[in-house]
């Protein structure tokens, strides 16, 4: 509005300046006109004259010549005039042109910003309209979006429970089932537990104290073997040959069986090896776990550890039992010979 008023106003002053402009054009005319009347009026009744004694002597070319000069002088300034006339009534045309124009263009520009107020109005009504519409909407959403977290929910506790129970069971009881449910990509949580179990078989009949054990019992007859067997001797007489056949014959049922799947070593880094396997999987299937939180996994990774270290050793002292009876047997074999 105050950018409309500025323009009327100077406007205003154009237009007083172009009017002044042109008075003052009209009146020098009129005054050169009047001027150039009076001039040639007084040379037709009082004509200049040469004085020549006592008589004047009038002479009708030089007289002729000085009305010619004032009026081409006239003429000169008549054009002069109008040329200052043309250029001002341009600039008077450009402005007023102008003026029109923003006039226009302001009447125009009103008139869309009206139309555009009353289309934002329409569409500010139209978008309260479709709230009004999609708020009972987003409200059942939302109600949908609770039941079905709720469901979730008593699903993971219902597969919970199931995986908790079956696991309970014992890992010889279970480990079928589990298979099965790993298989078909159901009941993430059953690997969790199934590692809770192996764990608790483990600690609460005391496997991993029977399994280190055994290998020391083991070791123990390798070495006494071992020293009673000298590679050096030539010649074994009939008392040597028999116990080397005697160690020969215990060295092979040794070997048996530690190839034997029922071997109490075996067996036992049977389990450990399942409890294992069940701790990855469970560790692949956190994300799947929501109802576990990381502090159930932080607390069977700490129980888990207490075996780990120990486990791993026997594992390599069984295999060590092995290559050290082979080898054994292999140096009897080459004495009986």
């Amino acid at each position: 509005m105050l950018y409309n008023q500025h323009h009327s106003r100077n406007f205003w002053e154009e237009d007083m300046k172009t009017k002044f402009a042109l008075v003052f054009y009209y009146i020098s005319i009129a005054l050169l006109i009047v001027c150039a009347i009076i001039i040639v009026f007084k040379l037709i009744f009082w004509p200049p004259c040469t004085q020549i004694g006592n008589t004047c002597t009038i002479d009708g070319w030089s007289v002729a010549g000085l009305a010619g000069t004032i009026l081409g002088v006239a003429a000169t300034m008549l054009a002069i005039l109008g040329a200052v006339a043309v250029a001002a009534w341009w600039t008077s045309l450009n402005k007023l042109v102008t003026k029109r124009v923003t006039k226009l263009y302001d009447k125009q520009k009103a008139e869309v910003d009206k139309t555009l107020d009353t289309q934002q109005q329409k569409i500010e009504v139209r978008i309260k309209s479709l709230q009004a519409l999609l708020s009972p909407l987003e409200d059942k959403v939302k109600q949908s979006e609770t039941r079905l977290e709720t469901v979730n929910e008593t699903l993971y506790d219902f597969e919970e429970s199931i995986t908790k129970s079956f696991a309970a069971m014992g890992p010889l009881l279970a480990e079928p089932v589990a298979q099965r449910a790993v298989g078909t990509k159901r009941f993430p949580t059953f690997p969790f537990y199934m590692t809770i179990s192996y764990l608790d078989l483990i600690k609460q009949e005391n496997k991993l104290s029977q399994l280190e054990q055994e290998i020391a019992t083991y070791q123990e007859s390798l070495k006494l073997i071992e020293s009673r067997t000298s590679p050096n001797k030539d010649d074994l007489d009939i008392a040597a040959r028999s116990v080397m056949e005697s160690y020969k014959q215990t060295l092979s049922s040794y070997l048996d069986g530690f190839n034997s799947s029922s071997l109490l070593i075996a067996l036992n880094l049977g389990d450990w090896h399942r409890t294992l396997y069940w701790w990855k999987a469970a560790k692949d299937n956190q994300p799947k776990t929501p109802s576990l939180k990381p502090e159930d996994f932080d607390k069977v990774q700490k129980e888990f550890d207490l075996y780990s270290t120990r486990m791993e050793k026997a594992e390599q002292d069984f295999g060590k039992l092995k290559s050290d009876a082979q080898f054994l047997l292999s140096r009897i074999e080459n004495l009986l010979q």
